[in-house]
């Protein structure tokens, strides 16, 4: 009788064992499963991580070149507004010269007025010298 306990007992214990065993499998299958679910959400996130990192080189390289233009820019309004105050010089100086020459044309119609008055007074006088004369 013993031996007939010992051996159902045996029979038992191995049972309870490949009863384990089964679990024990199906457990480091959900396991296997959950770990390459992971792996999974993990190659996604470092796909999307390198995605952003391109998308921000792209982005500084873009704010570079866009700094590179404004500094262009302002340089060239820079020298524009140089230009410009350099044109403005050389306005009032052309300025200052016509209101000499418009002075100087002024005098200049004055003295021709003031010989033209004297050329016909001494026409006159010449004319009436030739009629005292005749």
């Amino acid at each position: 009788k013993k031996v007939l306990s010992l051996e159902s007992e045996n029979e038992m214990l191995l049972n309870l064992a490949d009863e384990k065993i089964v679990c024990a499998a199906d457990s480091e299958k959900s396991k296997q499963s959950e770990i390459d679910s992971y792996k999974e959400q993990c190659e996604k996130y470092r796909d999307r991580v390198i995605e952003l990192e391109r998308k921000i080189v792209t982005m500084e390289s873009a704010l570079e070149s866009t700094g590179k233009i404004a500094s262009s820019l302002e340089w060239e309004k820079n020298s524009s507004s140089a230009k410009l105050d350099d044109l403005k010089k050389e306005n009032k100086a052309l300025e200052s010269k016509l209101r000499e020459s418009a002075q100087s044309l002024e005098s200049s119609e004055s003295q021709v007025s003031s010989l033209k008055a004297k050329l016909m007074f001494l026409e006159n006088k010449f004319n009436q010298a030739i009629t005292d004369v005749e």
